[in-house]
């Protein structure tokens, strides 16, 4: 019972983080990013090579952030931007931007099965139960997040002008709030987050990401939360 328990906590943990990233740019650039579990793969590939140069693996996570914001940065300025105002095609332009980067994976590094180290490796011992340490940290993490991402939107200027270009951007831009710069560094910590947890996120439904953007901002964390009910609980029904 304290496995499952915690299954649950973990998982709506690692879910929080990956969704956290396809709702700041859905609120900001009002479409949703179907390339958003390509990033995901990004990261892992990401933390595949920088374990193959000897990497140490808890360094992983921040360099696949770093890796999936610059790629995610790079898709904004090239595929994204030229598509502002036409949100309908800008959905259609992510979901081919994800066949792209899932054929550059396929012919980068082939279709077998590739196995990284956890950053955080051994057991930790909850009420008599040995569990990964390493989920137990996303738990941490995923708090983490949330408070950096609470002091970003309401302690520094590119907060406050990410929640103007969110309220009303024609009078963001009229007030001199570089709309553009905004969406640029939304998209990029949008994919970074979303490649960090690509250890634990392969077994994530992309569909439940939607979920939570369309959930809305103070409804988000419930509905990934009850995602992850849902998945544990059915997964005691069947056994």
């Amino acid at each position: 019972m304290i496995t499952l328990v915690l299954d649950i906590v973990t998982t709506a943990a690692i879910l929080f983080i990956v969704s956290a990233g396809l709702l700041i740019v859905f609120g900001v650039m009002k479409i949703i990013n179907f390339a958003h579990a390509s990033f995901i793969t990004i990261g892992a590939y990401t933390a595949l090579v920088a374990s193959r140069f000897g990497l140490p693996p808890v360094l992983a996570p921040a360099v696949a952030f770093l890796v999936g914001g610059l790629i995610g940065a790079a898709a904004e300025r090239i595929v994204v931007r030229q598509l502002y105002g036409r949100p309908l095609d800008a959905i259609l332009a992510t979901w081919g931007l994800s066949i792209v980067i899932g054929q550059l994976v396929t012919l980068g590094f082939g279709r077998e099965v590739q196995f990284v180290p956890a950053p955080v490796s051994g057991t930790l011992a909850i009420f008599s139960e040995d569990y990964s340490s390493y989920r137990l940290l996303l738990v941490v993490a995923a708090f983490v997040i949330a408070g950096l991402f609470t002091m970003l939107l309401n302690g520094t200027r590119l907060g406050l002008s990410t929640r103007a270009v969110i309220m009303n951007e024609n009078l963001a831009q009229g007030l001199g709030i570089d709309s553009t710069r905004v969406r640029l560094i939304t998209f990029g910590i949008g994919c970074g987050l979303a490649a960090e947890v690509a250890h634990e996120a392969f077994d994530v439904e992309i569909r439940r990401e939607v979920d939570a953007a369309l959930a809305g901002d103070r409804e988000a964390l419930g509905a990934v939360g009850l995602g992850a009910v849902a998945r544990d609980v059915e997964a005691v029904v069947v056994a």
